[in-house]
């Protein structure tokens, strides 16, 4: 079994719905999307959903392990699917757009994050998960949160992106393992 279908089918095990996105191939000495797309500001390279399996995206997302297990025979990133069907909201902080000052100003503000999973992004920032709060989450984080930070589909920390290796789990002190989720 390889190992992105063996972290699909773990995430699919608690519970989190996933898709398959496109994946790094190697063209040339440097990684692209597998779509053939250039994608010149790598924005959407390898992470977003492959059509052929997910033509709905993220609508596409399951944790039916004979799906899951039938999707993953090739090296297709993980897209985890959050809001209710997952009961899991993200908020992507891109340092690039000022997100970790946002998070920060926040931090002051209201006190530290609680523990949760952290995965690190292929732009330098990371996605960080909670519980769903079982009520409307708006899509206008970048306003709520400030700049640099919105909700956002998140793409599995064992993803291979064209601008990194592969996406890893955040390193920051109040990191810890998947049993807190």
């Amino acid at each position: 079994m390889n190992a992105l279908l063996q972290q699909a089918l773990s995430y699919a095990g608690r519970g989190l719905r996933v898709f398959p996105l496109h994946y790094a191939v190697e063209h040339e000495g440097q990684l692209r999307c597998s779509c053939g797309n250039l994608h010149a500001d790598n924005n959407n390279a390898a992470k977003h959903p492959y059509g052929p399996l997910a033509p709905n995206g993220l609508l596409n997302a399951t944790s039916h392990i004979e799906t899951i297990k039938r999707w993953w025979g090739v090296p297709y990133n993980i897209g985890i699917r959050t809001g209710a069907a997952s009961d899991i909201v993200a908020i992507d902080i891109d340092p690039r757009h000022g997100g970790d000052e946002a998070l920060a100003e926040l931090e002051r503000r209201f006190g530290a994050l609680p523990l949760t999973w952290r995965f690190l992004t292929g732009g330098g920032g990371e996605h960080v998960l909670f519980r769903h709060p079982r009520r409307p989450v708006p899509n206008n984080a970048a306003t709520k949160l400030g700049p640099g930070s919105t909700f956002a589909a998140t793409a599995a920390t064992s993803s291979r992106r064209p601008r990194c290796t592969s996406l890893a789990a955040a390193t920051r002190s109040r990191s810890i393992t998947s049993q807190t989720l």
